[in-house]
């Protein structure tokens, strides 16, 4: 899943095809009780984004992630 803004002045950030997407899989997750021992980014806005969008429907699920979220240091 990769939908930014490429044509954009600033392309990282998440296009609305791209936020409705994160949502979507967020939705998918929170429904087959999908668990994730870690949810980590990378330092772009639009990654930020998206973890931000399936966390939010993790915890509207009643199923908040759980472990640490952050972004991934390498």
């Amino acid at each position: 899943m990769r939908r930014l803004s490429f044509l954009e002045p600033n392309y990282d950030r998440l296009s609305n095809l791209g936020e409705a997407q994160a949502r979507l899989l967020g939705e998918y997750w929170a429904q087959h009780k999908i668990v994730f021992d870690r949810a980590c980014t990378g330092p772009c806005v639009r990654q930020k984004d998206t973890l931000a969008i399936v966390s939010a429907v993790y915890r509207k699920a009643g199923t908040p992630l759980s472990g640490p979220l952050g972004v991934a240091r390498v």
